[in-house]
């Protein structure tokens, strides 16, 4: 086997950066958005070096033990932020069949190694600068400075390329196994819960302490002796074992890399086996929609539901929301209450994200078939059936059973806890409509970049604002009357007990959602019907 061409690897690397930056120059949201966000770590750096300045001068032996807990949690962090990326978009180029049949693997490995680690170590590199430099200021030494910098840069550099090899074993062992093919959608939505709870309460924080510790105990921690050693000079032999890791470390790295990315670029993947039909049934059967309707809408409403099943990805918009729910969820889980707002939240969310993920986009989300559905005699009335059918079967049930959870689990009064569930239902059906018409009217049909590495052709932003917009001054009057608080107060301006409100305001939300509902449907319909290629 010849020797990989690092004349090859260099035109990789150049030829992907220079791709990024094209793509990247064509959104001027995203480089604003990079700037912002690059621009406010380099100051959260510039202050950490800003406080080593000041609070460095007199090092001793004593502070060893939190500096190797601080270094095993960069380590950690380091090694989890390049493994993420290559298990979420960072596995491969652009044309990549093509690049294989021109270059040998290897080559393309360690253009990766470069492109993928490297780009993992470009947000620390303000660090790395003004980390020794105000260390070496503080201890009045150079060398204190030179050997902080070199300890930072066996971390990091270790550190991405561990992570580029962990997450390529993780992402052939997702590709390669029958089990998580079947069950990717399930294991995506329990690592989006699990890493939302990580960041919402304070679970996040004893696990990061506790994986810090944990490191802080292994050879790998050594390197916080390396960058003290000539202010602690006891610490030499640590030093010494911290730099023989690190060469290891990098070098099996590296060479576990290449049998790993040949497996995943050249393996064939695993697909799950389809239950989804009986073998009698044929393609257009309505599978459990059939109970609803066993003609064209259920057979839409089924294929709604399959097509979000088997790519999550085009629905991942729809978990933004869930990010607001940080400081709810976190007061629950601090003070054992469930507050109030949560029930709110639950209830409007729910048939917010059922009528966006299955409805907002019915024109597009028929791609290259849409011209077949259009003339294939099927009624708009169907097709705008269908997709209300699949967001109330499936949101309906999740709206009614998790507000009422909630609503038990807070202080609410079981009378409000119940209409609010009433009401959360009936939201969700007429979030179907309400979506099919206000997508009918704004679509979208061509993919967008979802990911680095993914497009989809999700729903407008038009349509998002005006749905979303649409849908929240439905549900504004339950959510007036259904609190204490603010039926209180909304009564006290009305002069009538707040109480009183419980009803009447129920009722308007149902009764607005409704028409809304009804008219998205109808305009839904007759956009269909209208269709022309």
């Amino acid at each position: 086997m010849r020797r990989p061409s690092l004349a090859h690897v260099a035109r990789i690397v150049r030829t992907e950066t220079r791709r990024r930056l094209r793509s990247l120059a064509e959104s001027g949201l995203r480089v604003l958005l990079l700037v912002f966000g690059f621009g406010l770590i380099a100051l959260l750096q510039v202050a950490v070096g800003v406080g080593i300045y000041f609070f460095a001068g007199d090092v001793t032996a004593s502070v060893l033990p939190l500096a190797r807990v601080g270094a095993g949690g960069a380590w950690v962090l380091v090694v989890a932020i390049t493994a993420f990326g290559v298990l979420s978009q960072r596995s491969s180029y652009d044309a990549m069949d093509g690049l294989l049949t021109t270059v040998p693997s290897r080559e393309v490995t360690l253009a990766m190694l470069c492109t993928e680690a490297g780009g993992a170590l470009l947000p620390f590199a303000p660090l790395l600068v003004v980390a020794p430099l105000a260390f070496g200021l503080a201890t009045g030494s150079a060398l204190a400075g030179a050997a902080a910098f070199l300890a930072l840069a066996c971390l990091v550099v270790s550190a991405a390329l561990v992570g580029f090899t962990l997450g390529f074993g993780v992402k052939n062992l997702a590709v390669r196994s029958a089990f998580v093919a079947r069950y990717r959608t399930l294991i995506a939505a329990l690592a989006v819960v699990a890493y939302f709870l990580l960041l919402t309460t304070e679970v996040g924080g004893d696990l990061a302490g506790t994986v810090a510790r944990a490191v802080a105990a292994t050879p790998i921690a050594w390197l916080a002796d390396l960058a003290l050693l000539p202010v602690v000079p006891a610490s030499a032999p640590a030093a010494l074992g911290a730099l023989c890791l690190v060469t290891v470390l990098a070098v099996g790295a590296v060479l576990a890399a290449f049998p790993l990315t040949d497996a995943l670029w050249y393996a064939d993947r695993a697909t799950p086996a389809e239950h989804d039909a009986v073998a009698t049934e044929t393609s257009l059967a309505p599978g459990p929609f059939a109970r609803l309707d066993a003609g064209p809408a259920g057979w839409v409403a089924y294929k709604s539901v399959v097509r979000a099943r088997r790519a999550p990805v085009k629905l991942l918009y729809v978990a933004y929301p869930l990010f607001a729910l940080g400081a709810p969820v976190g007061e629950a889980f601090a003070t054992g209450l469930v507050p109030t707002v949560l029930v709110g939240y639950v209830a409007v969310y729910v048939a917010w994200a059922a009528g966006a993920g299955f409805a907002l986009n019915p024109l597009g989300d028929e791609g290259a078939l849409l011209p077949v559905s259009a003339t294939s005699g099927m009624s708009g009335r169907a097709f705008a059936r269908g997709h209300l059918l699949a967001t109330a079967a499936v949101g309906a049930p999740v709206a009614l059973v998790g507000t009422a959870v909630v609503g038990v689990l807070s202080p609410l009064s079981l009378v409000r806890v119940a209409v609010l569930a009433v009401v959360a239902a009936g939201l969700c059906v007429g979030a179907g409509g309400l979506a099919a018409g206000v997508g009918s009217a704004l679509p979208r049909y061509e993919a967008v970049r979802v990911t680095r590495s993914r497009r989809a052709t999700v729903p407008s932003l038009l349509a998002f604002v005006v749905y979303s917009l649409l849908l929240l001054v439905a549900a504004l009057p339950v959510m007036l009357a259904g609190f204490p608080g603010l039926s209180s107060f909304v009564g006290g301006l009305l002069g009538v007990p707040g109480m009183t409100l419980l009803l009447p305001g129920a009722a308007l939300s149902l009764g607005t959602v409704g028409v809304l509902g009804a008219l998205g449907y109808r305009h839904a319909a007759a956009c269909f019907d209208g269709y022309a290629v």
